[in-house]
């Protein structure tokens, strides 16, 4: 679960991956100011709480959302654990995409994705952060080289890699696949952690592998 506390509006944002929801919460009182998720995660008793999209599909296992007044942007790994299709032959055509919404009342529409060429799929693990203008999206756990036609289970496939990209304007500045060299959750924690002016992407890979 990722966790964001907002001073400003003394609310809480939790982004549950293995529920498939982002949630705001009054942190006073921990009443539910708006729930975003597939309507099908929830029963009728939240109803009133959920977002309602206008166009896409909802998100899937999501990671990391960030709230910036009404803008929100979350990393969707394109896996649904609620559905628990965890065979890789199914899950052709599956991918990762960094997504950015925008809040009106109970209405949530997607203004912009960073997935252009769809061929990241992240199906678990991830990050997404904001840095001044920057974007950084850390795919982590991501399926490599994937044979679509094996009944292999996702959970036991064995050639995984973790790829780092850093965007600006919705365009591609730097990309590094790091597999066997850095744990994605060691990138994770060092990007979540990183808010020097002059970050980049690919300082950070510079200064951890020296």
């Amino acid at each position: 679960m990722h966790i964001n506390y907002n001073e400003k509006t003394d609310t809480l944002l939790l982004t549950y991956w293995g529920g498939e929801f982002v949630i705001s919460l009054d942190y006073s009182d921990s009443s539910i100011n708006w729930i975003f998720s597939n309507p099908a995660n929830f029963s009728t008793e939240f109803a009133s709480h959920l977002l309602t999209l206008s166009n896409g599909s909802y998100p899937k296992a999501m990671h990391s959302a960030i709230l910036d007044g009404n803008t929100l942007k979350v990393l969707d790994n394109g896996y649904s654990t609620n559905a628990k299709n965890e065979i890789i032959s199914s899950l052709k055509g599956s991918y990762s995409s960094a997504n950015t919404y925008e809040i009106s009342g109970k209405n949530i529409t997607l203004k912009n994705t960073l997935d252009e060429d769809k061929n990241n799929f992240s199906y678990a693990l991830g990050d997404y952060e904001v840095l001044k203008s920057n974007e950084i999206v850390l795919f982590g756990r991501e399926l490599k080289n994937v044979d679509y036609s094996s009944d292999t289970n996702i959970n036991h496939y064995a050639d995984l890699s973790t790829k780092l990209v850093e965007y600006k304007d919705n365009k591609k500045l730097f990309e590094i696949d790091l597999v066997e060299k850095i744990p994605s959750r060691f990138i994770e924690i060092a990007i979540s952690k990183t808010h020097l002016p002059s970050f980049s992407a690919k300082k950070l890979i510079e200064i951890i592998t020296k």
